[in-house]
């Protein structure tokens, strides 16, 4: 078949434009489909596109060609290419779907038989006419006839074809983001297998070429779904396996707060697949109030809590709902994420348990010690005592026994008296419901009440009990009983001042007595125990604090607690008790 014709077998006609067009489009498609080549079904698509330029060309050729002989000839060559288009447009559709584990070597290389034996039956067409019976000449036209050869090859086309709308149907019904381009490849198969048809069965005009008309409108719809929903773009792509395997769960709402999309993680947080999410209002899946509202002023999303599940197999989440604009700032729903926290709180919860059990440790040991120094000491003192009161009423001392036992009285009510300090203070941080400053104001009434200590509490303004951790509060009460008693118990003291202030991001708390005070120079760590000074300093250090101690003989004693401010606000006015 000698497809090398002279110049002066061919003419130029208007109808081949349509070839032209079609020509520069699909090569245009396969070059962008190559630069591509790295996405999935871009290299089946290009090559579907250089058969597609190769059929297009013989489709010129053909129309150009004057002697009946040269369009027969164009006609075997153009016919050469048309199987391979369909045959790489289902690899095509194959990758692009994600089924590219159906594309085996085994499967390729049956893939590729039929082509290469209908081009032999092509080429050897003159020798059994099984392709075509013979070619009938109409209007300077050439018409094939064909042959069963061609019947079967026709067939086995539209199987293809079928194949590949079921396929994209599968994608469309599976991932709803692929509507769209899954939509515009069905109506191309479909729309190129009916022009296909029309052009073969009720015949173009004999000066027209049906082929490029065909190609025209196959790859003119794939080209709309590859630059507009940009198909082989990796950066949605990579968005969209982001979606799919990111760990927070996430829900698309419309307007009306319908769910109109879920991820896996959300499919598996709410027990159910995406076609029974789509379409349900968000508040009927999730907790009742849990909600939150995003507005489009918004500029960070609105956070709630909310738990899903019941006994051990409840976990925990936080969610937050992010208004979704498009270009113009129309309001077009809201995307939901649900992070789970279950690990975090139960570790928050567990560290929590920790610190109370270490502190519980702590606050016994104290006390053990406290006791030791304290009631420890004075019981031991009085066992002595008493033992030397029973010697002298033995000795018939009467008047010695009388004055070891009036001692023993003043001790013994000393020690009552610390006892039912240490209850006071034990009593003062453990009520449920504390709060820090009322706390402290009932602590100073009872010292004044108890004790006939005069005491005033100043609180300056922007300060309450926000302005203190939960945690450091407990300390800073710890450790202000602990200097209000060393005023009282060591100090002697008839009057105490306890002021707060803010000071930048920390707050400034100070005892001011007017006590006997003492020489701080000869006050060391391990010293003067009934002073507690370790143990002011190491609550303050706990809770990022430090404390100063001013005080001098005779000139009474003053505590600076240092802490650092809450991460809440807080503020009060001015107040004074007394």
């Amino acid at each position: 078949m000698a497809l090398v014709m002279s110049m002066a077998s061919y003419e130029y006609s208007g109808y081949l434009w349509p070839a032209f067009i079609a020509t520069v489009l699909v090569a245009s498609l396969g070059w962008y489909g190559w630069r591509h080549r790295g996405m999935p079904g871009a290299v089946p698509f290009a090559l579907a596109c250089a058969f597609a330029v190769a059929w297009s060309i013989g489709s010129i050729l053909q129309t150009a060609a004057v002697d009946p002989n040269t369009k027969m000839a164009w006609l075997r060559f153009l016919t050469l290419w048309q199987l391979p288009v369909v045959t790489t447009a289902t690899c095509f559709v194959l990758q692009y779907a994600g089924l590219a584990r159906w594309l085996k070597r085994r499967v390729i290389v049956l893939l590729a038989i039929p082509p290469i034996v209908l081009a032999a039956f092509i080429l050897t067409n003159d020798l059994h006419n099984l392709m075509w019976t013979g070619f009938a000449q109409v209007d300077g036209g050439v018409t094939p006839i064909r042959g069963p050869v061609n019947t079967a090859a026709l067939a086995y086309s539209y199987l293809l074809g079928l194949f590949n709308v079921a396929v994209l149907l599968w994608l469309l019904v599976k991932f709803p983001r692929y509507r769209w381009p899954a939509i515009l490849m069905i109506v191309a198969q479909l729309g190129a297998r009916f022009l296909f048809e029309f052009g073969l069965r009720l015949g173009f005009p004999s000066n027209w070429n049906y082929g490029p008309f065909v190609l025209l409108f196959l790859f003119g719809i794939y080209a709309i779904a590859l630059f507009r929903f940009h198909i082989f773009d990796p950066i949605p792509a990579a968005r969209a396996a982001a979606i799919d395997q990111m760990l927070e769960s996430m829900l698309v709402l419309d307007t009306q707060g319908r769910i109109v999309e879920a991820n896996p993680s959300a499919q598996r947080t709410l027990g159910a697949p995406a076609p029974r999410l789509r379409g349900r209002p968000a508040r009927e899946v999730l907790p009742e109030g849990s909600l939150p509202t995003a507005t489009t002023a918004e500029k960070v999303p609105a956070m709630s809590e909310l738990s899903l599940g019941e006994g051990p197999e409840q976990r925990h989440y936080t969610l937050g709902a992010t208004p979704l604009k498009d270009r113009r700032g129309r309001d077009l729903g809201q995307m939901l994420l649900l992070q789970d926290v279950t690990e975090q709180k139960t570790a928050q919860a567990r560290l929590l348990d920790q610190e109370r059990v270490v502190a519980t440790l702590r606050e016994r040991e104290r006390l053990a010690r406290e006791f030791h120094d304290g009631i420890g000491q004075v019981l031991g003192y009085l066992s002595m005592q008493a033992q030397s009161v029973r010697s002298r009423l033995r000795a018939g001392d009467g008047e010695k026994a009388d004055a070891l036992l009036a001692r023993l009285v003043e001790v013994a009510q000393d020690a009552h008296a610390e006892v039912r300090e240490s209850i006071l203070d034990l009593k003062a941080a453990s009520a449920e419901g504390w709060s820090f400053i009322p706390t402290l104001d009932q602590y100073l009434r009872d010292l004044r009440t108890d004790h006939g200590i005069e005491t005033e509490l100043v609180i300056a303004e922007r300060i309450d009990d926000n302005a203190f951790e939960a945690h450091a509060a407990v300390q800073l009460l710890r450790v202000l009983q602990e200097a209000l008693t060393n005023a009282r118990r060591h100090g002697g003291a008839t009057a105490i001042r306890v002021s707060i202030e803010r000071e930048d991001s920390k707050v400034r708390i100070m005892v001011a007595d007017d006590g006997s005070g003492f020489d701080p120079t000869r006050l060391e760590v391990g010293q003067h125990g009934h002073f507690g000074l370790a143990f002011m300093r190491e609550r303050m250090e706990q809770i990022g604090g430090h404390v100063e101690i001013d005080s001098g003989q005779g000139a009474g004693t003053r505590v600076v607690l240092e802490v650092p401010l809450s991460r809440r606000e807080g503020g009060s006015g001015e107040s004074t008790s007394g």
